[in-house]
């Protein structure tokens, strides 16, 4: 299914809902449903038509509203598109899919990785002698602060909306004189990010292998780990349910609670009373933590050859042989 969390404005995203038979859900404020009468279209292909940048576009310039965009439905039915062959059709979409496929299982690995460790985690602090001390004891808060550079200098910015629990969804290539002045965090191999925005949201990242021209939000606080709590142990105190309800509950504002690092300090976390164990925890958990990077880069270029193969596809320009063998090659 299409991942529609991201997006403040989902006007024009269709979602494939397995086990739907012939219909796709189309979501915005109110959410539609497209049920095929025409057996001479297959479902699945109509789904990769509305997954199309020209349709998306063509949807939202028939759209009124402001502050939510909103359309009809005869709009949506009015949009025109080529349609070859029932069996050329049915080849896109397989094609398509293929991707589709390789990138959800990525995912499940990655939460399967994610949820062993966490595991592990807990039962390496079941089992050995601990400590419970404030967080700010065992890392580094904010250790890399960026002032702007050169105007034209490139920069890799990461905001709190392209963060979800676990993850960067997106990394936005501006410019120092275009990126907004809250791009000002440095971040390290192995540092955790955590939003102080909304915490309750858990939106949190470990950091692996970034590139030098990545900078975060001022809105991001960034944990820098140590010989006490590494990389690996202070991702499963990040992702923890206890830390986002402690954050939720010392937050203040009404809209857009908000943490401050003090609060975030303050919190009480367990690590290994013997500094060696913390080390062979990570030592055996951050591998798994860095392959599980390794499936999401992989994915993000699964994304990208996907968001280029689609009009392409859909407009004839490339035959799904051709496509088929670049998917072969990635999907493998």
């Amino acid at each position: 299914m299409t991942d529609l969390s991201k997006n403040m404005d989902t006007l024009g995203y269709p979602a494939w809902v397995p086990n739907f038979g012939t219909r796709i859900a189309l979501h915005n404020q109110r959410l539609g449903l497209v049920e095929l009468i025409d057996k001479s279209i297959d479902i699945k292909f109509l789904y990769y038509v509305m997954c199309s940048a020209g349709y998306r576009n063509e949807v939202m310039a028939s759209s009124t509203g402001t502050t939510v965009h909103h359309t009809s439905p005869k709009r949506i039915l009015n949009y025109k598109f080529l349609l070859p062959t029932l069996p050329e059709q049915r080849g896109i979409a397989a094609t398509l899919g293929a991707l589709d496929d390789k990138i959800e299982s990525n995912r499940r690995a990655q939460r399967s990785t994610s949820q062993l460790v966490d595991a592990l985690a807990l039962k390496m602090l079941d089992s050995t002698e601990t400590a419970s001390v404030p967080l700010r004891e065992v890392v580094e808060f904010n250790r890399v602060s960026y002032k702007p550079g050169d105007p034209d200098e490139s920069v890799d910015y990461i905001d709190i909306a392209s963060v979800s629990p676990g993850r960067v969804d997106a990394v936005a290539r501006t410019t120092w004189g275009d990126a907004p002045s809250r791009a000002r965090r440095g971040v390290r191999d192995g540092d955790v990010i955590y939003s102080t925005v909304r915490p309750g949201r858990q939106s949190y990242a470990l950091i692996l292998d970034p590139i030098e021209s990545v900078v975060v939000s001022t809105g991001f606080a960034v944990m820098s780990p140590s010989p006490e709590i590494g990389s690996s142990l202070l991702t499963t105190v990040a992702g923890a349910t206890d830390f986002a309800a402690y954050l939720k509950s010392v937050a203040h504002g009404s809209a857009y609670p908000a943490v401050s690092v003090d609060a975030m300090g303050n919190y009480l976390v367990d690590v290994p009373a013997d500094p060696a164990v913390a080390k062979e925890f990570e030592v055996s958990t951050m591998p798994l933590r860095r392959r599980s990077h390794l499936l999401e880069s992989e994915n993000d270029a699964l994304g990208r050859l996907r968001e280029a193969l689609l009009p392409e596809l859909l407009s004839g320009r490339i035959r799904v042989p051709e496509a088929q063998e670049a998917v072969a090659e990635v999907s493998a």
